[in-house]
């Protein structure tokens, strides 16, 4: 199946992969820091069957548990995306140093997702390894947490790789792929406006080409520009 009929592009599996690993990153963060809550139902005050210290003993062990699966699905989802980017730079509308930076930035996942993927399957299975972290030991399956931008694991903080897909995601996420084909379709209708930007003829141009200068959110952002050019302009910077 080519592009043209696929159900979903290669730049929207980008971005749902980047919008998906920010996300599960980003609920991580709000456990950690208490914005989110895991809450028990029953009363603890009336906990006296074996069923009900289950329970309490699986809410105590919720939060860290979710925090941990939603660090691994950031891990999972920022890998895949990093293999996207890389295997298919054709389809994708990313700048050269943008996409170079952010394969560089997510490249370190790689060791790690394999370790947890098939660190345990036995012979010739890539091992887990201990790694010194803050002055903690873990490895490659472990974590530790010590506040929403020092989450460890293994040799890595995880932060610093969510920075890398957050910034991706800025440039070609939902909102970015959003933005590029409202632009595109400004510029098959030769609109000089559009949402939070406009397009200011120049007066007194030589020549028989007019130019524009661009304004976004009323700053100015490029001037003596051919509307071709101010489309391309506004398709990276709006």
């Amino acid at each position: 199946m080519d592009e043209a009929t696929a159900e979903i592009t290669t730049a929207e599996a980008f971005a749902l992969l980047l919008e998906t690993a920010c996300e599960d990153f980003e609920l991580a963060q709000d456990l950690i820091a208490g914005r989110l809550r895991v809450t028990v139902t029953s009363d603890a005050t009336k906990l006296s069957t074996a069923n009900d210290r289950e329970m309490e003993f699986r809410a105590m062990r919720a939060s860290p548990r979710m925090q941990m699966a939603l660090a691994k699905s950031f891990l999972f989802n920022a890998r895949r995306a990093n293999r996207v980017c890389n295997f298919n730079k054709g389809a994708l509308d990313i700048e050269r140093a943008d996409r170079k930076q952010f394969l560089k930035e997510t490249d370190p996942l790689t060791a790690v997702r394999d370790v947890n993927e098939h660190g345990f399957d036995g012979k010739n299975s890539i091992r887990p390894s201990m790694h010194e972290q803050e002055g903690a030991m873990l490895d490659e399956t472990s974590m530790v947490i010590d506040g929403p931008t020092k989450i460890l694991m293994g040799p890595l903080n995880l932060y610093t790789c969510y920075l890398a897909v957050d910034r991706m995601r800025r440039l070609a996420g939902f909102a970015a792929l959003f933005r590029k084909k409202a632009i595109k379709r400004a510029s098959q209708a030769g609109d000089l406006t559009g949402p939070g930007w406009r397009l200011t003829s120049v007066s007194g141009c030589s020549g028989e080409v007019q130019l524009y200068d661009i304004f976004v959110d009323g700053r100015w952002k490029g001037s003596r520009r051919t509307i071709k050019q101010c489309y391309e302009v506004l398709a990276v910077i709006v």
